[in-house]
């Protein structure tokens, strides 16, 4: 007889179907698709439903949290789907692309502009006022030769 492998004491099979049926559902969530998958809306989370949780209007924040089944934001008074109205905006600043491809690719190129835009650290990166004030302040902080740092230190002994 063959055995089957296990994952924590389970089927492989059963587990491997899951998080098939788990990691597509959650693209199709992402995806700028409206669907609302009818009645079954109350129980399982649509694209519509997750697509409110993302929308750029107040009295939708804070709402739809639930990853898969939108019965627990039933459940928990966070679920908001106004009937027969789909968000405008999400709440990004710029439009999110339109085909498949381009909203796969998106994400990299946000952060590539994130990354061109953020200020670079160092004193390099410091108007040239603010780098002078930092050079006179470590100068007047620090001293420079031993001799003034002994007049300023006083020692101890320790008994």
């Amino acid at each position: 007889m063959c055995s089957r492998p296990l994952v924590l004491g389970f089927d492989a099979v059963p587990i491997a179907i899951s998080a098939g049926i788990y990691f597509w559902h959650s693209i199709l969530l992402h995806a700028n698709v409206r669907l609302s998958f009818g009645p079954l809306r109350w129980v399982i989370a649509s694209p519509v439903f997750h697509h409110w949780h993302h929308a750029a209007r107040p009295d939708a924040q804070g709402k739809n949290f639930a990853g898969q089944l939108s019965v627990l934001d039933k459940l928990f008074g966070t679920m908001y789907m106004p009937a027969g109205q789909t968000p405008e905006r999400s709440g990004l600043d710029e439009p999110v692309p339109n085909t498949y491809i381009s909203q796969m690719l998106y994400p990299f190129k946000l952060a590539r502009l994130i990354h061109e835009r953020r200020p670079k650290w160092g004193l390099s990166a410091m108007p040239d006022t603010s780098r002078q004030r930092h050079s006179q302040t470590a100068r007047r902080d620090i001293p420079l030769n031993t001799a003034s740092r002994k007049s300023q230190t006083k020692t101890c002994r320790i008994p």
